[in-house]
């Protein structure tokens, strides 16, 4: 048996060619190669006149930034430098406020935070490398490769890619084999964008409420009763970023309502308190109203809206709706009205206040002139 030893030897960066194939020592990586594709994908994206802007931005999540993924799951996060995931991230945050026209002070944890919380679910760059790395490691735990498992620490890497996330493990982040889950681990770190974004105390203010109610949140991603323009304004809203002379970079001069010079020009002001918008704000309620009106009828109870009362003070008072089942004598009273979102215990307290208002009603009257007493009624 005749035996043949290659006197072949390869240096730092040098490659075997073969079959137009570059064989390299080790593997390689080319971040400016990687960003300038990234950088062609997305300025096809922006320029193209075909998509409206909801498309474009479910294009970058669905299409464009899941392309880096295939670097991060075959080259070592070692081999990835900082400044290439920081000018990565940079540019995907540029496209997509460029996309939808949001400005620049728009929070980052607001891009990250999930849409179930009123956030963009944005791709990461910095979380994805690492995630990408423990799902990796993962696989080659299984493989029964003794000198794959002698020349690599594999546990000691998803941990090392834990502390890099900040994540500290637990079983909140493990699968039911008791392995870490990196859907998991995602979803952790978007949680923590959220408490990131409501801990602000301009632009995260009331944005704790977001959590109470997720069904609510859908039109970030379905905005089909809204026009792009409108879904636009509401993503600003959501982070009190809009246009309004409070904001800081709003306005040069003075921050009063430029309708009715009286008060600071807040969003909340202007969409619940300026003289201005009152007729659009009682259309839109009396809407509201007779929407959920219609609804309590088509399940069977009989409603009556904007019931008169007289309070103890001999005041008149309005009650929106008054429904209830015949023949019961119990009632509900419902009061569509909803305050602009300021604090996380806001709405125990709007409850107890418009409570207190209904029960203070010694009497009502309902069209057919019956009187009811209040104390029958549930808020």
């Amino acid at each position: 048996m005749c035996h043949y030893k290659s006197s072949l030897s390869l240096n730092k960066g040098d490659f075997i060619r073969y079959l137009g194939v570059n064989f390299y020592d080790e593997i390689n990586f080319d971040p400016l190669s990687t960003l300038s594709k990234l950088r062609t994908n997305v300025e096809l994206l922006i320029s193209s006149p075909h998509l409206q802007a909801d498309q474009k931005y479910n294009i970058i999540n669905t299409s464009i930034c899941p392309s880096l993924i295939y670097p991060f799951q075959t080259v070592p996060p070692k081999k990835n430098s900082n400044k290439f995931i920081v000018d990565a991230d940079i540019m995907i945050r540029g496209v997509l406020k460029e996309i939808l026209q949001l400005p620049n002070d728009l929070p980052t944890d607001m891009l990250y935070t999930d849409t179930k919380f009123k956030g963009l679910g944005l791709f990461c760059s910095a979380w994805e490398l690492h995630l990408q790395n423990i799902n990796a490691c993962k696989i080659l735990l299984k493989s029964n490769n003794s000198f794959l498992h002698a020349t690599r620490k594999l546990s000691q890497e998803i941990t090392s890619s834990l502390t890099a996330l900040n994540i500290t493990e637990s079983a909140n982040i493990l699968d039911k084999y008791g392995t870490v889950d990196t859907r998991k681990v995602r979803q952790v770190l978007r949680e923590k964008a959220f408490e990131n974004w409501s801990q602000k105390k301009h632009k995260g203010k009331g944005v704790l409420l977001y959590q109470q109610y997720t069904p609510a949140n859908k039109w970030i991603r379905n905005h089909k009763s809204l026009s792009c323009s409108e879904w636009r304004e509401a993503i600003k809203m959501n982070a009190n970023v809009s246009a309004v002379r409070s904001v800081p970079g709003r306005s040069s001069g003075s921050n009063l309502c430029r309708r009715c010079d009286r008060e600071v020009e807040t969003l909340a002001h202007v969409l619940g308190a300026c003289p201005h918008g009152e007729l659009l704000r009682n259309t839109r309620h009396h809407t509201v109203r007779s929407i959920i009106a219609t609804a309590l009828r088509n399940k069977g109870y009989s409603v009556y809206e904007e019931v008169h009362g007289i309070s103890s003070e001999g005041s008149n008072r309005r009650i929106d709706i008054i429904a209830f089942k015949p023949p019961s004598l119990e009632g509900y009273i419902i009061d569509p009205t909803v305050r602009f979102e300021s604090h996380e215990h806001q709405p125990e307290e709007v409850h107890e206040k418009k409570r207190n208002i209904y029960m203070n009603l010694p009497s009502v009257f309902i069209r057919t002139n019956t009187i009811w007493n209040p104390s029958s009624l549930r808020d």
